[in-house]
């Protein structure tokens, strides 16, 4: 037997429990799964199934509403606890006591070893090469050609 989803369970529980209420009626034991039903026991029990799938949709609905309404408010929640954290450590400093009361730690200041700036300025000199930039000073140290004259090439009269 193929799995169905519930919605398309549901569907063929209803047409079932339409079918036992409309055919079974004068039926007065039904001895199914190795149980006994009254047609209405039986449609009480498909039923059930029903009412779970609905619920199980509704709560499914309910849970994809609420991950939608957190994502967002998450995203403005960021951005202002990070203004806030700005606003403290103007307020009272990098390493002030009070970051702790909010929550946050103070900003961590990189150091730089001798290879870190050896190798960053190795990276800043391959870019301006690349680039062909250079500062004010070597820029005042190029000049212009004038251009040749041009022979003069009118016919003699």
């Amino acid at each position: 037997m193929r799995r169905r989803n519930r919605v398309e369970a549901a569907g063929t529980d209803q047409q079932a429990i339409d079918g036992v209420n409309k055919d079974l009626q004068g039926m007065p034991t039904l001895y199914l799964a190795s149980q006994v039903f009254t047609p209405r026991s039986l449609a009480q029990r498909i039923q059930q199934r029903i009412d779970a799938a609905t619920a199980i949709n509704v709560a499914k609905a309910a849970w994809q509403k609420a991950v939608t309404d957190y994502e967002a408010i998450d995203v403005g929640t960021d951005l202002v606890l990070r203004d806030l954290k700005r606003l403290v450590v103007g307020a009272y400093g990098d390493d002030s006591p009070k970051l702790a009361d909010f929550g946050f730690t103070p900003p961590k200041k990189v150091v730089w070893t001798e290879a870190m700036k050896a190798a960053a300025a190795v990276k800043r000199a391959a870019t301006r090469k690349a680039r062909g930039t250079m500062g004010p000073k070597a820029k005042l140290a190029i000049k212009g050609a004038a251009p040749a004259a041009a022979p003069n090439t009118a016919p003699e009269t």
